[in-house]
């Protein structure tokens, strides 16, 4: 209850949070101080591994009930992911991350919403995660732009928080382009990239090794 914890076990998020709510009763915990990400993200998978029947792999009112029974369970964690990451250690442009992650976070809200949530409980429940690159100046002007985009769309779909319109933004430092040859090149690229992310202004940081 005194830091964030946050997983990564793709279709399983809902037997994760079923452990965790076992594991916080166990131990007598406030449940309202429990802050992390469960970081479901069936597009991404989707980007990643390829199908020729997406429909199975994504079903929108299993991600729906996710997102309402961590927000009941849990109301600071977030079980939704727009993860940028993956454009980027594909070899995107700072613009192309931005804009694939933004398209998919659209994706995301209008398929929501269609299984009847509101825009309100949908947007507490995102977390966009980035990778930071070695173009140190566009680096921080992604981070403050995707605030003010995500503002600005949240803001059209008629949200009635303001909280909803702040986005929590997880940054970790590239790893395409790290060397085998030359660990120094590695631990300067790591710093850049880490200043990047936190001058651009995210919530969480993690350095790759």
């Amino acid at each position: 209850d005194c830091i964030q914890i946050s997983f990564k076990a793709p279709g399983k998020e809902d037997i994760i949070l079923s452990l965790l709510a076992k594991e916080v009763a166990n131990r007598e915990l406030d449940k309202n101080k429990i802050n992390g990400c469960l970081n479901a993200d069936p597009l991404g998978e989707l980007s990643i591994k390829g199908s020729d029947k997406p429909e199975i792999l994504i079903n929108f009112n299993k991600l729906a009930d996710l997102l309402k029974s961590s927000s009941k369970k849990f109301p600071l964690l977030r079980s939704l992911s727009v993860n940028g990451s993956i454009f980027h250690q594909s070899g995107t442009s700072v613009v192309q991350e931005l804009g694939f992650s933004i398209s998919k976070m659209v994706e995301y809200i209008s398929r929501l919403k269609e299984t009847g949530l509101e825009i309100d409980e949908i947007a507490s429940q995102i977390q966009f995660n980035f990778s930071t690159g070695s173009n140190y100046f566009m680096e921080i002007a992604k981070i403050r732009a995707a605030r003010i985009l995500y503002a600005n769309i949240i803001n059209a779909y008629d949200a009635k928080s303001e909280v909803s319109k702040k986005v929590f933004i997880h940054a970790n430092t590239s790893e395409w382009n790290q060397t085998i040859y030359d660990p120094y090149t590695n631990i300067l690229r790591g710093t850049t990239e880490s200043m990047s992310a936190v001058l651009g202004g995210v919530n969480s940081l993690s350095v790759s090794p």
